[in-house]
């Protein structure tokens, strides 16, 4: 081995702060939970926004669904542009189906818009299944791009910049990410054709980042479905080539790994999907970190059905095979 490779001290710091968590006493899991939720806000730099007014950019024309950009001006001075889309044959009203996408041109590729081969435009199908899909434009992609923008694989991002900024500000890129989320669930408790008893979010590979982080934050959400996410830290984004926005310094100084931050959203529930040829978060450890997770969910007392995992032959991408019928299930259950 080099003996200037520093692979090593790596490995033993990792491992250092892994030894220094322990599962909490079931007893004192609330506690622990918010706690730990405290913690997450903080080291995510996330913010209370408010919306300062609402204002509808355009329509999208098209033959079978209703969509429409809506810009939500925020009280950080930045302006989210939400992408609302339902089925015109299917009345109101409407489950809300909040969907993050990945790395990818923003929210329209969701709706087949923006499009290249490496991405899909899952949303269509639960529009098609009577959900209203709103989906905004995450930091660093589509219409909300910063300084240095590079184009790559068939789309432009600007998560380097914004995520370097905003860590010399004590802030990231991913709490800024989930403080729209925040503010968007707000803006959803405004509209009178849709059902907020049970308001989903999702997302896939960065959207499933967003989509799990926000979940567990937000008490608000009632289940979540994480694609392409939830892997060991260690075996992929500490291990692999990653974009700069999936860092959160000093996460491991408060979380053993991230079926902590999975934690949080026990016992509600939790769909993982994920591609058995997934190479950029390898499949046999989000294995182990489900069933790592699992712990905590017994600890919570969640019902059998709450924590679920369903693994597609496919690669990095969403796959509604498990989805619908977990969805079905858990709202004919009302669990």
């Amino acid at each position: 081995m080099d003996i200037y490779n520093l692979e090593k001290h790596l490995d033993d710091l990792y491992v250092s702060k892994f030894q220094t968590h322990q599962l909490p006493l079931r007893r004192d899991f609330v506690l622990w939970q918010n706690k730990k939720r405290k913690a997450l806000n903080n080291l995510l730099g996330t913010t209370k926004l408010k919306i300062i007014k609402s204002k509808i950019n355009r329509n999208i024309p098209n033959k079978e669904f209703q969509i429409v950009v809506l810009d939500l001006y925020l009280s950080d001075g930045c302006v989210m542009p939400v992408y609302i889309g339902y089925a015109k044959k299917i009345n109101p009203p409407f489950r809300p189906m909040i969907i993050y996408h990945g790395h990818a041109n923003g929210a329209k590729t969701l709706f087949g818009y923006g499009m290249t081969k490496e991405f899909q435009n899952y949303g269509e199908e639960f529009m098609k299944r009577g959900y209203m899909v709103i989906a905004p434009d995450m930091r660093g992609f589509g219409g909300r791009l910063g300084p240095a923008p590079v184009y790559y694989n068939g789309y432009t991002r600007s998560c380097r910049q914004i995520s370097f900024n905003l860590m010399l500000n004590g802030k990231t890129i991913l709490g800024e990410r989930v403080s729209d989320g925040f503010v968007l669930i707000d803006y959803l408790k405004t509209r009178k054709d849709i059902i907020l008893d049970k308001i989903i979010v999702t997302g896939n590979s960065g959207g499933g980042t967003v989509a799990l982080l926000h979940t567990a934050l937000d008490k608000r959400v009632f289940a979540s479905i994480v694609g392409s996410a939830f892997c060991e830290y260690k075996h992929s984004i500490l291990s692999l080539s990653h974009c700069e926005c999936n860092y959160v310094p000093g996460l491991l100084n408060y979380f053993q790994e991230i079926w902590e931050i999975g934690a949080l959203i026990a016992p509600r529930s939790l769909l993982i999907i994920h591609g058995k040829k997934d190479k950029i978060f390898p499949v046999q450890y989000v294995k182990t970190a489900y069933h790592k997770l699992e712990n905590y969910y017994r600890m919570a007392n969640a019902s059998k059905n709450a924590l679920q995992l369903d693994i597609h032959s496919g690669a990095h991408r969403y796959d509604h095979g498990q989805v619908f019928i977990f969805l079905d299930y858990l709202l004919k259950k009302n669990l």
